[in-house]
């Protein structure tokens, strides 16, 4: 935000959870969101705090259940548990200005405006296709191969009343996701063949290719920590 107006333009991509509060500081912004399914997100989310002693939620979260962090009201302090893309998306734009011709009084309505205006909207349990369709509007030419991190292979058993109440918590979002995987579904649904068969072509390549990322990402992350690790293994106490 500090820089002149000569550099901030300069910029192709601009990432990061809080990457749509650049929206008036940048030429003709396109903003790129990826929505997932409440319920998973919720369940996801729960699961890796548990796993992450940093986090400030770690405690409650191993000391509560889901189902009981919501029967105990925790989510009046841990937001996320609580309509969290709706929130999320709600807190950006009020921080930003966008022009709309009708006015916008309601949250929903605003987000709808934004997303539809200003926007391409992705679906996570569609991210290659959802990909795909990034690079098909914004000529993308180079590769966008990717690899997963933060993945658990320990999967809980959900029982049924959980997921009720994680519904019960996240009804704005839920409608919120229903509206954009339509809307979703209606553009995929738009496009032709070709880019049907270059999505699954894609599929094929990067499952082949996300073992290679992994093994680079993790031996970058090392390389890294080489210096660190020098330094404390130097340093004379």
């Amino acid at each position: 935000m500090d820089l002149p107006k000569f550099e901030r333009f300069n910029f192709d991509f601009i990432t990061g959870h809080s990457a749509l509060e650049l929206f008036n500081f940048v030429n003709n912004p396109i903003g790129l969101v990826m929505l997932r399914d409440p319920v998973d997100r919720v369940l996801s989310l729960y699961s890796y705090v548990r796993r992450m002693k940093w986090h400030k939620f770690y405690k409650i979260a191993n000391q509560y259940s889901l189902y009981d962090c919501y029967k105990n009201k925790l989510h009046d302090e841990w937001d996320e548990l609580y309509n969290g893309q709706f929130s999320s998306l709600v807190s950006t734009i009020n921080k930003i200005s966008f022009d709309s011709k009708i006015i916008l009084n309601d949250d929903y309505e605003r987000i709808k405006v934004f997303l539809k205006e200003y926007c391409l909207v992705g679906i996570v349990e569609r991210f290659d296709e959802s990909l795909n369709l990034f690079g098909e509007y914004l000529n993308w030419n180079k590769n966008f191969f990717y690899s997963k991190i933060n993945v658990s292979n320990d999967k809980p058993v959900i029982n049924p009343k959980t997921i009720e109440i994680i519904k019960k918590y996240n009804q704005n979002d839920i409608n919120l996701y229903n509206y954009c995987s339509n809307n979703f579904d209606n553009l995929i649904n738009s496009m032709d063949n070709k880019f049907i068969k270059k999505v699954q072509s894609f599929t094929s390549k990067n499952q082949l290719i996300m073992p290679l990322l992994v093994f680079n990402n993790q031996l970058n992350y090392y390389i890294r920590r080489i210096p660190t690790k020098l330094k404390s293994y130097l340093t004379i106490k």
